[in-house]
C-alpha cells in the first residue's frame, strides 16, 4: 500500500514513493506484476498490438461482400493479407468466446467505419461491409479492450 503524508502547506496529501514503490496484487488481473509500475509495463506492452489485425486487399471485395476478422478473407472474391507486425487477433478470437460485435474498431485505409452504416456484423467473427474495398486498401481490426 502506498504511504502518504499530509502536507500542511497545500492542504493535501502527497504521495511518498514510486510506482514501483508500490506493492500491487495480482490475483485478480491475471497479471503478473508484483508493483504498480511493473502492472502499467505489462499492461502497455499488451493492449497496444496483441489484439490488432492488418489487412492489405489483394483482390477487390464486391459490394456487400462479407469479410473474415480472424483471417481477412472475403466471401465471394474478396482477398486480403495480413501484413505488419500486428497480425494475431485471429488467435486471440480462436480462443476467446467472450466478445461480441461492440468489442471491435474497424479502420478502413486509417478511417474508423460506423457499426451499423459502413459495415454490420453477420456473425461472431464476420462482418459485411457497406464499402467498396479496391486492391491496395487497408482494413484494420482492434479489438477495444
Amino acid at each position: 500500500m502506498a504511504k502518504m503524508k499530509f502536507n500542511p502547506s497545500t492542504g493535501q496529501l502527497d504521495l511518498l514513493g514510486t510506482a514501483s514503490d508500490t506493492n500491487y496484487s495480482n490475483t485478480s488481473s491475471g497479471l503478473t506484476a508484483t508493483n504498480v509500475q511493473a502492472a502499467i509495463d505489462e499492461v502497455a506492452s499488451i493492449s497496444s498490438s496483441s489484439k490488432m489485425a492488418n489487412y492489405e486487399v489483394t483482390t477487390a471485395f464486391v459490394s456487400t461482400e462479407t469479410f473474415v476478422i480472424s483471417t481477412g478473407a472475403g466471401g465471394v472474391a474478396g482477398v486480403s493479407t495480413p501484413t505488419g507486425d500486428n497480425v494475431v487477433i485471429g488467435a486471440w478470437l480462436s480462443s476467446s468466446t467472450e466478445y461480441d460485435d461492440n468489442d471491435f474498431l474497424i479502420l478502413f485505409n486509417g478511417v474508423e467505419l460506423i457499426k451499423n452504416v459502413d459495415y454490420t456484423f453477420s456473425a461472431s467473427d464476420t462482418i459485411t461491409l457497406a464499402v467498396d474495398v479496391d486492391i491496395d486498401d487497408y482494413l484494420t481490426i482492434k479489438a477495444r479492450f
